[in-house]
């Protein structure tokens, strides 16, 4: 892929994850060490906190966030990587019901 169509593409990208934040009441990310360490988290995550979304973090026991993160969550729910993800998120999310 050429550096035109390369750039097209990731700015093509961009738009449609930025329209589905738009979209989306709550920012609800699944934190892992590696979804710590990828820049494209930092972007997504300053985007919410610049929105003013609430954060919702569902966080693997082995994946260490900073402090400022648990400051600016809105909840955080630890999960085991064994765990059901989608009880885990019911309990993250039932506090907003």
């Amino acid at each position: 892929m050429n550096h035109k169509r390369s750039k097209l593409y990731r700015d093509e990208a961009m738009m449609r994850m930025r329209k589905q934040m738009d979209e989306s009441a709550v920012f609800l990310a699944l934190a892992s060490p590696e979804w710590l360490d990828d820049p494209l988290c930092w972007a997504q995550l300053g985007y919410c906190l610049m929105k003013d979304k609430p954060l919702y973090l569902l966080v693997l026991r082995d994946a260490e966030i900073p402090e400022a993160l648990k400051r600016a969550a809105t909840r955080i729910e630890y999960v085991a990587h064994d765990e059901d993800l989608e009880l885990a998120t019911k309990r993250l999310l039932g506090a907003r019901q």
